[in-house]
């Protein structure tokens, strides 16, 4: 149990001194966002995690509590149409209380087959 402890320990401290890279962390697909403190988004992909600063951290009032065909419209932003997309995880922003979604587009697969 020791080890186990020692080892998580190290892991840890190892994280913490990682340097930070700008770029495209060329993740296969997304498994998991969720968001730190201060607008940080975490990203998971596989056994790979990213950090985002989004610098989101404004808090935002909505008056809408709805957004009709919310796939059409997200797919519409990538020049998709809604059958093209799949929604694979959402998350708000606890800074910002703005959503963030993680989509996958269907075309890209399709023409692979």
């Amino acid at each position: 149990m020791k080890r186990i402890l020692l080892a998580c320990l190290a892991l840890v401290c190892a994280v913490s001194v990682t340097q930070a890279d700008q770029g495209n962390p060329k993740l296969k697909s997304i498994e998991a966002i969720r968001f730190g403190p201060n607008g940080l988004l975490l990203i998971g992909g596989g056994s790979d995690v990213v950090t985002v600063e989004t610098g989101d951290t404004k808090e935002t009032t909505w008056t809408t509590k709805e957004i009709a065909n919310i796939d059409g419209v997200l797919a519409g932003k990538l020049g998709l149409t809604s059958k093209d997309i799949e929604i694979r995880r959402i998350a708000v922003n606890p800074a910002s209380h703005k959503l963030y979604v993680a989509v996958r587009s269907l075309k890209a697969i399709n023409s692979r087959s």
